[in-house]
């Protein structure tokens, strides 16, 4: 992986790392009005990338993350003692125990990880299950990379 990795980035260098690319990106995400401090939000624009074996091994951890968070959502829900150790806003404590038809109490969720390709190690970094700006942010910078990526031939062939 670490030499395909490295492949795609000569690839983007002899591109002049895809400068029209990047700042057709950067322009949507400026339209988008994605912002940190009245300025575009950052973001990388070489992808990682990641064989089905690596989403695999991800997708079993968040599984695995998910349950968790389900039992916990579903133990504050039931228990107004548990729900001191998270000292959210009475709004906030509110609308969580709100009811739920939908038997999935955490219906979507962003988890942000570290990843040692060599290793095939990875840790949880950050766990956004609450529909937050960031989440939709990443969904709108990730359109804008795709959409202006001029590798996208080198990885639709990996």
């Amino acid at each position: 992986m670490i030499r395909e990795m490295r492949e795609m980035i000569a690839e983007l260098q002899s591109m002049n790392m895809d400068a029209a690319g990047r700042a057709g990106a950067m322009e949507q995400v400026k339209q988008a009005g994605i912002e940190v401090n009245n300025k575009p939000v950052a973001f990388s624009y070489v992808p990682m990338i990641v064989t089905k074996e690596d989403m695999q091994l991800f997708d079993e951890g968040i599984v695995q993350i998910q349950k968790i968070l389900e039992k916990m959502t579903r133990h504050y829900i039931a228990d107004p003692s548990y729900r001191t150790l998270f000292g959210f806003e009475k709004e906030m404590e509110e609308l969580i125990c709100l009811p739920c038809d939908d038997p999935c109490v955490i219906p979507f969720g962003r988890y942000d990880l570290f990843y040692d390709f060599e290793s095939g190690a990875y840790a949880f970094c950050e766990i956004n299950t609450d529909g937050s700006g960031g989440m939709s942010w990443n969904d709108s910078v990730t359109s804008a990379i795709l959409n202006n990526f001029a590798g996208q031939d080198y990885l639709k062939e990996k």
